[in-house]
Protein backbone atom coordinates (compact mmCIF):
# COMPACT_ATOMS: atom_id res chain seq x y z
CA UNK A 1 0.00 0.00 0.00
CA UNK A 2 2.66 2.17 0.90
CA UNK A 3 4.83 1.69 -2.47
CA UNK A 4 1.41 2.08 -4.16
CA UNK A 5 0.71 5.48 -2.79
CA UNK A 6 4.86 6.46 -3.38
CA UNK A 7 4.08 5.37 -6.83
CA UNK A 8 0.99 7.81 -7.40
CA UNK A 9 2.59 10.87 -5.63
CA UNK A 10 5.68 10.19 -8.54
CA UNK A 11 3.71 10.26 -11.25
CA UNK A 12 1.36 13.17 -10.04
CA UNK A 13 4.62 15.24 -9.86
CA UNK A 14 6.48 13.64 -13.15
CA UNK A 15 2.66 15.07 -14.41
CA UNK A 16 2.75 18.02 -13.11
CA UNK A 17 6.28 18.92 -14.03
CA UNK A 18 5.75 17.94 -17.76
CA UNK A 19 2.69 20.30 -17.83
CA UNK A 20 4.56 23.18 -16.22
CA UNK A 21 7.58 22.83 -18.90
CA UNK A 22 4.99 22.03 -22.04
CA UNK A 23 4.62 25.26 -24.60
CA UNK A 24 0.83 26.26 -25.51
CA UNK A 25 0.36 24.65 -28.59
CA UNK A 26 -1.93 22.01 -30.06
CA UNK A 27 0.04 19.01 -28.85
CA UNK A 28 -0.56 19.88 -24.98
CA UNK A 29 -4.11 18.57 -25.03
CA UNK A 30 -2.72 15.11 -26.56
CA UNK A 31 0.13 15.23 -24.22
CA UNK A 32 -2.68 15.64 -21.60
CA UNK A 33 -4.19 12.77 -22.29
CA UNK A 34 -1.80 10.27 -22.51
CA UNK A 35 -0.33 11.70 -19.02
CA UNK A 36 -3.45 11.47 -17.66
CA UNK A 37 -4.00 7.57 -19.10
CA UNK A 38 -0.22 7.63 -17.10
CA UNK A 39 -2.12 8.25 -13.94
CA UNK A 40 -5.09 6.15 -14.49
CA UNK A 41 -2.76 3.02 -15.34
CA UNK A 42 -0.63 4.15 -11.92
CA UNK A 43 -3.70 4.29 -9.66
CA UNK A 44 -5.33 0.71 -11.16
CA UNK A 45 -2.14 -1.00 -10.78
CA UNK A 46 -2.66 -2.74 -7.86
CA UNK A 47 -6.20 -3.37 -8.71
CA UNK A 48 -5.19 -5.28 -11.65
CA UNK A 49 -2.09 -7.17 -9.80
CA UNK A 50 -4.92 -7.94 -6.99
CA UNK A 51 -6.71 -9.40 -10.15
CA UNK A 52 -4.14 -11.02 -11.85
CA UNK A 53 -2.96 -12.85 -8.77
CA UNK A 54 -5.00 -16.06 -7.71
CA UNK A 55 -7.85 -14.37 -5.87
CA UNK A 56 -10.08 -17.57 -4.83
CA UNK A 57 -6.99 -18.68 -2.93
CA UNK A 58 -6.01 -16.05 -1.30
CA UNK A 59 -9.74 -14.96 -0.17
CA UNK A 60 -9.53 -18.81 1.48
CA UNK A 61 -6.39 -18.15 2.78
CA UNK A 62 -7.90 -15.30 4.32
CA UNK A 63 -11.17 -17.16 5.69
CA UNK A 64 -8.20 -19.27 7.15
CA UNK A 65 -6.35 -16.46 9.10
CA UNK A 66 -10.19 -15.44 10.28
CA UNK A 67 -11.09 -18.43 11.47
CA UNK A 68 -7.67 -18.96 13.45
CA UNK A 69 -7.91 -15.52 15.32
CA UNK A 70 -11.16 -16.30 16.37
CA UNK A 71 -12.81 -13.70 14.02
CA UNK A 72 -14.67 -16.20 11.68
CA UNK A 73 -17.35 -18.41 13.17
CA UNK A 74 -19.60 -20.58 10.34
CA UNK A 75 -22.12 -21.18 13.40
CA UNK A 76 -22.26 -18.00 14.49
CA UNK A 77 -22.80 -16.30 11.14
CA UNK A 78 -25.49 -18.75 10.38
CA UNK A 79 -26.65 -18.52 13.40
CA UNK A 80 -27.34 -14.80 13.14
CA UNK A 81 -28.66 -15.14 9.42
CA UNK A 82 -31.31 -17.47 10.65
CA UNK A 83 -31.90 -14.06 13.60
CA UNK A 84 -32.46 -11.65 10.93
CA UNK A 85 -34.55 -13.98 8.63
CA UNK A 86 -37.01 -14.41 11.09
CA UNK A 87 -36.86 -10.49 11.86
CA UNK A 88 -37.33 -9.91 8.63
CA UNK A 89 -40.23 -12.11 8.13
CA UNK A 90 -41.86 -10.52 11.51
CA UNK A 91 -41.52 -6.82 10.12
CA UNK A 92 -43.04 -7.99 7.27
CA UNK A 93 -45.86 -9.93 8.69
CA UNK A 94 -46.54 -7.47 10.89
CA UNK A 95 -46.51 -4.29 7.88
CA UNK A 96 -48.61 -6.55 5.85
CA UNK A 97 -50.89 -6.95 9.10
CA UNK A 98 -50.82 -2.83 8.96
CA UNK A 99 -52.10 -3.01 5.56
CA UNK A 100 -54.59 -5.18 5.65
CA UNK A 101 -56.29 -3.88 8.30
CA UNK A 102 -56.16 -0.35 6.58
CA UNK A 103 -58.15 -2.00 3.66
CA UNK A 104 -60.33 -3.87 5.30
CA UNK A 105 -61.69 -0.02 7.03
CA UNK A 106 -61.53 1.73 3.53
CA UNK A 107 -63.26 -0.78 2.08
CA UNK A 108 -65.92 -0.97 5.04
CA UNK A 109 -66.06 2.27 5.08
CA UNK A 110 -66.52 2.60 1.27
CA UNK A 111 -69.28 -0.01 1.05
CA UNK A 112 -71.58 0.65 4.39
CA UNK A 113 -72.52 3.34 6.62
CA UNK A 114 -71.10 1.80 9.77
CA UNK A 115 -69.39 3.32 11.95
CA UNK A 116 -66.32 1.27 12.79
CA UNK A 117 -64.11 2.32 14.71
CA UNK A 118 -61.33 -0.46 14.49
CA UNK A 119 -60.38 -3.52 12.20
CA UNK A 120 -57.63 -5.82 14.00
CA UNK A 121 -56.33 -9.08 11.82
CA UNK A 122 -54.57 -11.59 13.32
CA UNK A 123 -51.96 -13.99 10.34
CA UNK A 124 -50.55 -17.22 10.44
CA UNK A 125 -46.50 -17.60 10.02
CA UNK A 126 -47.42 -18.29 6.32
CA UNK A 127 -48.98 -14.71 5.68
CA UNK A 128 -52.77 -16.56 5.67
CA UNK A 129 -55.09 -15.13 7.83
CA UNK A 130 -56.27 -15.75 11.15
CA UNK A 131 -58.65 -14.39 12.21
CA UNK A 132 -60.05 -10.78 11.72
CA UNK A 133 -61.85 -9.05 14.50
CA UNK A 134 -64.11 -5.34 13.42
CA UNK A 135 -65.21 -3.54 16.04
CA UNK A 136 -68.21 -1.62 15.44
CA UNK A 137 -68.99 1.94 17.34
CA UNK A 138 -73.03 1.22 17.10
CA UNK A 139 -74.96 -1.97 17.42
CA UNK A 140 -76.46 -3.62 14.16
CA UNK A 141 -78.86 -6.10 12.94
CA UNK A 142 -77.75 -10.09 12.95
CA UNK A 143 -78.60 -9.66 8.95
CA UNK A 144 -76.47 -6.82 8.45
CA UNK A 145 -73.50 -8.50 10.39
CA UNK A 146 -73.87 -11.48 8.34
CA UNK A 147 -73.60 -9.69 4.94
CA UNK A 148 -70.38 -8.27 6.32
CA UNK A 149 -69.27 -11.14 7.07
CA UNK A 150 -69.91 -12.72 4.04
CA UNK A 151 -68.05 -9.91 1.87
CA UNK A 152 -65.74 -10.16 3.52
CA UNK A 153 -65.00 -13.82 3.79
CA UNK A 154 -65.66 -13.96 -0.20
CA UNK A 155 -63.15 -10.91 -1.05
CA UNK A 156 -60.41 -12.88 1.04
CA UNK A 157 -61.33 -16.23 0.65
CA UNK A 158 -61.47 -16.98 4.20
CA UNK A 159 -63.89 -18.58 6.22
CA UNK A 160 -66.53 -16.66 8.29
CA UNK A 161 -65.70 -18.67 11.29
CA UNK A 162 -62.42 -16.97 10.96
CA UNK A 163 -64.24 -13.02 11.37
CA UNK A 164 -65.42 -11.58 14.10
CA UNK A 165 -67.72 -8.71 14.22
CA UNK A 166 -68.60 -7.22 17.22
CA UNK A 167 -70.10 -3.58 19.11
CA UNK A 168 -67.32 -1.75 20.78
CA UNK A 169 -67.39 -2.03 24.80
CA UNK A 170 -69.04 -5.37 24.79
Amino acid sequence: MNSWIKQIIMVAMFTLLVDMIMPDNGLKKYIKVILGTVVMIAILNPVILLLKANFPISIGHGMEQLEAMGYFDENLIYGQAEKIKSENIKMALGLYEKELEERILRQLKQLTFLEISNADVQLEQDGSIRKVRIALKSPMEDAEINKLTQYLSAFYEIPEAKILVEVEGN
